[in-house]
């Protein structure tokens, strides 16, 4: 059993802190799958304390999200903002996004809260659709840059072509949670991602 516990933290545990160490936990149990109590307990927090720094259940939840989303773009940026080949950055980012619901159970917090926005509060809705904004504008200067260099169809359009991206994304995250294999789900990718390549490329 994972223990999330910090040894060692101060008695005061900081928002930062407490946001990260409930992003963890719910990475590995899922946004529907821990109580708040359980939440409470892991963190070993009181609700007050909880209720102090983030004013409900709700408020811890969309501080997790949020700070899942900037590792999720750190880490994205770091593929895309190289000078590698566009397909070579592809492969990567395929294997980053097939990584990550090998190491978490229930997948990426982004699209577990997509499947559950209906149960989230207004505003982890609003973060969640703000997100996706960023990451399909994200996705579409890369797109856009690869067709200059024409390493990418000028057929393409890079908005379709981030929307792609972010579909495989949430394909490859539900398939994969569901115990399909991961050199299937890497294949029927890169049969779609193929569209995107330029044959000069």
């Amino acid at each position: 059993m994972i223990n999330y516990k910090v040894r060692g933290r101060p008695r005061k545990a900081t928002r930062e802190d407490l946001s990260f160490r409930a992003m963890e936990i719910y990475r590995h149990q899922g946004f529907s799958r821990v109580s708040f109590n359980e939440i409470c307990r892991r963190l070993d927090i009181a609700k007050p304390s909880i209720y102090r720094n983030f004013g409900s259940e709700e408020g811890l939840i969309t501080s997790a999200l949020e700070l899942h989303g900037l590792d999720v773009f750190k880490k994205l940026n770091k593929i895309i903002q190289t000078d590698e080949k566009f397909i070579v950055q592809l492969e990567k980012l395929q294997d980053f996004f097939i990584n990550i619901p090998l190491a978490y159970n229930q997948g990426c917090l982004l699209i577990q809260a997509r499947r559950i926005q209906g149960d989230l509060s207004k505003e982890a809705v609003e973060l969640l659709i703000s997100i996706e904004q960023q990451f399909v504008k994200t996705i579409e200067l890369w797109i856009k840059s690869a067709i200059r260099r024409k390493e990418v169809s000028k057929n393409v359009k890079p908005r379709i072509g981030a929307h792609l991206i972010l579909s495989l994304i949430g394909f490859c995250q539900t398939a994969i949670s569901s115990g399909k294999s991961s050199k299937d789900v890497r294949e029927v990718m890169s049969l779609s991602l193929l569209s995107l390549t330029s044959p000069q490329a």
